[in-house]
């Protein structure tokens, strides 16, 4: 095996976005130099090189361009082992340009690639199934989706690892106000609306008069559901605050006494760990992921209906025990340290078993 402090050539295939943000910055450390394979548009700068492909399937062209770009990069940068992020089109594309390699591959699966993708329809499955089978090593960021992982691979035993981006040291140490914080974003995956209706009922409490709920990022529903706020006479207790960069969005977690989300299907939210962090209460939906984190009232509210009034009798929390309780289960299981020590244990073990 290699020795540890020795750097290794990475070859990452990724969609653009947040997630391949934070991917880079546990990993590049440990890299001598890094190759990224992504789609257009990239949000962040880097200094990394960058090659753009299509990882659609509904454009014909993409069968063969996709897969000869990956293969061009291949040969040419000659990694030591290549990552590839979401176990959907961006691995069925990377598979068929990386066809007969002899590096190893890791598939990092993100959640609906392999949680909902896979029930659409048979070809969606095999598409799944086979990039499990041919991956050297599979990470995922939560038990449960690891398990459906190991289900999807059968009869293939899986070398898998659980491991999540972590997350960042609170920013802020701020006065707790009675503030509700939502920061998913505005799509029907993560039902916003279910959030502010719930709001709505719990605003007409006693209790609820005093409270506000902020509501962060955008999306495609952003317009109707400031129209919802309207309707439901909810101006003044409904702050929407858009899009936020790191430092705003770590202030509101900062301040919130509550942080809440409702997707309909999830693994490990890092926003769920940055709000636990960062001495939020989370208010969450009944997913089994969920349950790896939020593991009794004392710590979170797991809420089984999504169209109850699950906002009522917050107060009777502790949320000091909470906030402390949540802040040590995320320094023992989910932070930058935790998780560049797993990417990069993960790496150097495949390569020195090459």
């Amino acid at each position: 095996m290699k020795e540890s402090k020795e750097k290794y050539k990475l070859l990452i295939i990724a969609p653009a976005g947040a997630h391949l943000k934070n991917f880079l910055a546990r990993i590049e450390h440990a890299a001598s130099a890094i190759h990224i394979i992504t789609s257009e548009p990239i949000s962040f700068e880097t200094n990394f090189d960058v090659t753009f492909v299509d990882f659609g399937l509904k454009k014909p062209g993409n069968y063969f361009q996709t897969p000869r770009k990956i293969r061009e990069v291949y040969k040419a940068f000659n990694p030591d082992i290549v990552h590839v992020h979401q176990l959907n089109s961006v691995a069925y594309f990377a598979f068929k340009g990386l066809k007969g390699v002899e590096v190893p591959v890791v598939c990092t699966a993100w959640g609906s690639d392999v949680l909902v993708l896979p029930e659409k329809n048979p070809l969606m499955k095999q598409m799944v199934q086979s990039s499990i089978r041919l991956a050297s090593a599979i990470t995922s960021d939560s038990v449960y989706m690891a398990e459906r992982i190991k289900e999807l691979a059968r009869p293939k035993e899986v070398d898998m690892t659980v491991c999540n981006f972590g997350v960042s040291e609170p920013l802020y140490n701020l006065p707790k106000e009675k503030v509700i914080y939502s920061n998913r974003l505005h799509k029907p995956l993560y039902r916003i609306e279910k959030i502010i209706r719930a709001f709505h009922k719990f605003s007409k409490t006693d209790e609820g008069k005093d409270w506000k709920l902020v509501i962060g990022a955008i999306g495609s529903e952003t317009d109707q559901l400031k129209n919802l706020v309207s309707e439901l006479s909810l101006k003044g207790k409904v702050e929407f605050v858009g899009w936020l960069e790191k430092e705003d969005n770590m202030k509101w977690y900062a301040k919130a006494k509550v942080w809440v989300s409702m997707p309909e299907s999830d693994a490990t939210a890092i926003s769920l760990l940055e709000a636990m962090y960062n001495g939020c209460y989370p208010v969450v939906i009944d997913l089994p992921a969920t349950h790896e984190w939020v593991k009794g009232p004392e710590q979170g509210r797991i809420v089984e209906d999504v169209d109850s009034a699950f906002f009522e009798h917050i107060e009777e929390v502790d949320f000091e025990k909470a906030a402390w309780a949540n802040a040590e289960l995320i320094k023992k299981e989910a932070t930058y340290e935790v998780s560049e020590k797993k990417f990069e244990s993960l790496h150097r073990r495949l390569i020195g078993n090459k």
